[in-house]
């Protein structure tokens, strides 16, 4: 289920804090070229104050899995490409340009010169390296996305040329490449490679860490936190964006995310001016939003149908644990191998009820993996397994899956009960709405 999120920010008309121009340092010399953002002009200083989507665990990218941790570390770091959401199009980033070789799989990234960490020291392709190398290629380090950037079983060769300059050979041609390996959050060697190679690497930018420990190259980085309360950043003086007038960004001198302690307090320290902006309305809070605006002073924009979605998947994992125990029961395993009983489990989820009930109608159906407003990869032509309960029970029967007569509990041919555990994150409404209706 892909959310819709229309109204994914509400903005006051009147921000209070704007006035006033920074008179922090501006750190080195702008990197060149500085990539020029298409942002309108702004005045530079003032604070800007959110609401966060949670409290943040974690300041490691690796480890950003939560919406609280997401929320802050987008900020913080940078990466070699920036993905235009709008045309869909990779974008220089940190490296100025690339290119790919005639065999399409050899890529070579020029960085920006002049790149520096927000604690000035320099950014080069070392930083690049290390961050392949040593921590996206260490399956104890990445625990999740490690696969994504294989192929047949083998990693990138990625390779320091010059201090501006990585190559990059994939062991086949991959399509997605530029979204999948630009868009990675390049991580500083200078402050993390110990963590790396002590095998700590986990560890680092945690919340508790001294701010100024946080190194990153994004536009802000870390001036406090509070648990439970808020995190406050400041501008990150070497960040290597500026506007149309060559003035570098960001213009806030300050960001601050209050963490609100309930649904309550999400609305209410909006609705009373004490923050500025919410990102992500959750859809149960739509409604109450759209009444506020008519009398207080902010509009809802609607930013239309959004890229994420929402999906569930099937362990379909064939190995076992270092005691011999298999990872998924082996009976369970043939069930989830079998592309029937998926598409049967597909026929089995009322996705229109789960858009009015969880979304308040805040969502679009989907039937594949890829958001349908992702134009340049999904695939509408693909087959949908729409709700049916007949055609489900159909591919189950196929299976030999047939209700128990004692019981009426549907069992597979070597009588096991046909169930398993759904798992969801913690703390999400909407996910844990949605297991409710898979039946």
């Amino acid at each position: 289920m892909k959310p819709r999120y229309p109204f994914a920010i509400a903005l006051l008309t009147v921000v209070t804090g704007l006035a006033g121009c920074s008179k922090k340092s501006q750190g080195h010399a702008l990197p060149q070229p500085p990539r020029v953002a298409a942002c309108p002009d702004g005045i530079p200083g003032g604070r800007l104050v959110l609401t966060a989507a949670g409290n943040p665990r974690t300041f490691n990218p690796l480890l950003d899995l939560d919406p609280g941790s997401d929320a802050v570390v987008r900020l913080l770091f940078s990466s070699l490409v920036t993905i235009n959401l709008e045309s869909q199009s990779a974008e220089p980033g940190l490296a100025e340009s690339w290119s790919v070789g005639s065999d399409q799989k050899t890529w070579t990234f020029k960085l920006r010169k002049n790149l520096r960490w927000s604690d000035g020291e320099p950014l080069t392709a070392d930083d690049v390296v290390f961050t392949w190398n040593d921590v996206m290629y260490n399956p104890k380090y990445n625990q999740i996305t490690y696969d994504l950037f294989r192929s047949n079983g083998k990693n990138f060769e990625v390779t320091r040329v010059d201090d501006l300059t990585v190559r990059v050979v994939t062991p086949d041609v991959f399509a997605p490449f530029l979204e999948y390996f630009g868009s990675v959050a390049i991580l500083p060697r200078h402050t993390l490679g110990r963590w790396a190679a002590s095998g700590d690497f986990l560890k680092a930018y945690a919340v508790t860490d001294k701010p100024e420990k946080i190194v990153g190259s994004g536009p802000f980085r870390v001036k406090s936190f509070e648990s439970q309360n808020s995190v406050l950043l400041e501008r990150n003086p070497e960040f290597w964006t500026v506007d149309k007038q060559g003035r570098r960004l960001p213009y806030f001198d300050k960001v601050e995310l209050v963490v609100p302690t309930s649904p309550e307090a999400f609305e209410k320290s909006f609705f009373d001016g004490a923050t500025a902006v919410c990102e992500s309305i959750p859809p149960e809070d739509v409604w109450a939003f759209q009444q506020a605006s008519t009398n207080l002073h902010f509009q809802m924009l609607d930013l239309g149908i959004g890229v994420q979605r929402d999906f569930l998947w099937f362990n379909q994992n064939t190995g076992a644990s270092k005691d011999g125990k298999p990872f998924v029961e082996p009976y369970k395993l043939k069930w989830f191998r079998d592309k029937r009983f998926r598409q049967a489990i597909s026929c089995a989820i009322d996705r229109d009820r789960i858009v009015w009930e969880v979304y308040h109608s805040q969502a679009r159906v989907v039937y594949g993996y890829l958001s349908s407003e992702n134009k340049k990869w999904n695939n509408p032509s693909i087959p949908q397994y729409a709700y049916d309960p007949n055609q489900a029970r159909a591919l189950l029967a196929e299976l030999g899956m047939a209700r128990r007569p004692a019981d009426g509990r549907l069992v597979d041919p070597a009588g096991h009960p046909v169930e398993f555990t759904l798992l969801s994150s913690f703390g999400n409404p909407v996910r844990a709405g949605t297991a409710k209706r898979v039946e």
